[in-house]
């Protein structure tokens, strides 16, 4: 017995669009260089969760490192944020 194609074809469509919103997005964005003072702060943060604060202003940032490997493909992941808040009284 065939198996229906109507809930394969509404899957396989969503992804199809999701892919092409992907790919427009990323046509639509400037190429632009990275700051290479950015890149070395980032590469100098210590793994997990830092934060900070003085009088002026609180500072955060976070490094998460992972190795995955599924089968014979494998990938390493280093994700930085960097964050600041500044509030002033005028």
């Amino acid at each position: 017995m065939a198996a229906p194609l109507a809930p394969v074809a509404g899957i396989a469509l969503k992804y199809a669009a999701a892919a092409a919103t992907g790919y427009l997005l990323a046509r639509a964005l400037p190429a632009g260089d990275a700051d290479p003072r950015a890149d070395a702060a980032m590469d100098a943060m210590p793994d997990g969760l830092t934060a900070s604060a003085d009088d002026n202003a609180a500072r955060a940032g976070f490094r998460w490192r992972r190795a995955v490997k599924l089968g014979a493909v494998g990938a390493q992941i280093d994700a930085a944020l960097l964050g600041r808040l500044r509030v002033r009284r005028t």
